[in-house]
C-alpha cells in the first residue's frame, strides 16, 4: 500500500513540480521502508523466549523504532533543501489538476488502511502497528494542507506558498521521528506504564484481603508484552502453601487488568521489607 502511494505521488510530483506534493512522497517512500521494517519487527518480536533471551523479543520493535526515526529525519533534510531551493527560486505549479486527483486517491487508501491498521492493533496490541496507524492517519492531515498548496500555488503570485508548505511538511516528519524515539526509547529504558494502569493494578492487588502491604511494584513494556512485578506483605503465621497460593491469586487479579501479562509476585512475611531496609541503612552507615 505504502509503495503504491509513493508511486502515485513521484508521478504527481513529475506533472505538477510541487515540492509540497514530492514532501508527502518522500513520507510515503519512507512509510513503505518503515512498513518493512515493522513487518520484519513484528515477526522477531512474536519469537517465543528462548534461553539467551529469557524474556522474550519484544523489544526488537522499539529497536526497529530508533531504525525508522534515523530515515525519518534524514527525509526531512532533503525535503528542506528541496523546498529552500525552491524559495529561492519560486515557480508556479502545473497541472495542479493531476496532483490533486493524486492526493484524493491516495488519501482515500491510506484512510482504508489506517482502519484496518486500528483493527489489527486492537487485536495484537501491537506498539509497531499502533504506532504505524497513527502516523497513517496523520499523513491525511498532511496530504490536506498539500492539496491547498496545489490550488493556490497555481497562481504566479503564490508561488512561494508551495516550498513554504513543504517547510511545514518537513516540520511534521520531524516531529513525527520525534514521537517515534519517544515511544521506542521508553521500551528499551523499561518506562513504567501509563500512571492510570498501575493505578488500576494497585487497587487489584490491594483488594486481596490477606495482603497487609504491597512493596515494590514494577511494570514493564517490552512490544506487545506486559511486565508486573511485585513484593507482598503476608501474616507471618501463614504456611508456605497458603502464601503461595495467596501470590497466585493476585497474579490472576493482575492478568484481569493486564490480559496475557507475565506476573512475578513474591510474598514475604510482614516487616520482613523494614527488616530489610534497616539492615541496608546499617550496612551504608558502616562503610
Amino acid at each position: 500500500m505504502a509503495l503504491g502511494l509513493a508511486t502515485i505521488k513521484l508521478f504527481g510530483f513529475q506533472a505538477t513540480q510541487s515540492v509540497a506534493l514530492l514532501s508527502s512522497a518522500v513520507d510515503s517512500c519512507l512509510d513503505a521502508v518503515a512498513s518493512l521494517i515493522n513487518l520484519v519487527a513484528v515477526r522477531q518480536a512474536l519469537v517465543p523466549p528462548d534461553r539467551g533471551h529469557r524474556f522474550g523479543h519484544g523489544k526488537a520493535e522499539a529497536l526497529a523504532g530508533v531504525f525508522q526515526a534515523v530515515l525519518i529525519g534524514l527525509s526531512a533534510v532533503y525535503v528542506v533543501i528541496e523546498a529552500a531551493e525552491r524559495l529561492a527560486n519560486p515557480a508556479p505549479v502545473s497541472e495542479s489538476g493531476v496532483g490533486i486527483v493524486v492526493m484524493a486517491v491516495s488519501m482515500v487508501a491510506t484512510l482504508a488502511l489506517v482502519r484496518y491498521q486500528r483493527r489489527v492493533a486492537r487485536r495484537s496490541s501491537s506498539l509497531a502497528i499502533s504506532a504505524d496507524a497513527a502516523h497513517y492517519f496523520s499523513d491525511v492531515l498532511a496530504n490536506i494542507v498539500v492539496v491547498i498548496a496545489l490550488v493556490l500555488a497555481a497562481m504566479p503570485q503564490l508561488a512561494w506558498l508551495d516550498p513554504l508548505i513543504a517547510f511545514g511538511v518537513a516540520g511534521y516528519i520531524l516531529h513525527s521521528a520525534w514521537v517515534v524515539v519517544r515511544t521506542a526509547g521508553d521500551q528499551l529504558m523499561d518506562h513504567e506504564l501509563p500512571g492510570d494502569v498501575r493505578e488500576q493494578i494497585e487497587t487489584a492487588i490491594r483488594d486481596v484481603g490477606e495482603i497487609r502491604k504491597l512493596v515494590d511494584l514494577r511494570t514493564r513494556a517490552s512490544g506487545a508484552d506486559r511486565f508486573v512485578q511485585a513484593r507482598i506483605c503476608l501474616d507471618s503465621g501463614l504456611s508456605l502453601v497458603e502464601a503461595h497460593a495467596i501470590a497466585t491469586r493476585v497474579s490472576e487479579v493482575v492478568r484481569r487488568v493486564l490480559p496475557g501479562a507475565q506476573v512475578h509476585i513474591v510474598p514475604e512475611p510482614a516487616g520482613a521489607s523494614v527488616m530489610k531496609a534497616g539492615r541496608r541503612s546499617a550496612d551504608a552507615t558502616e562503610h
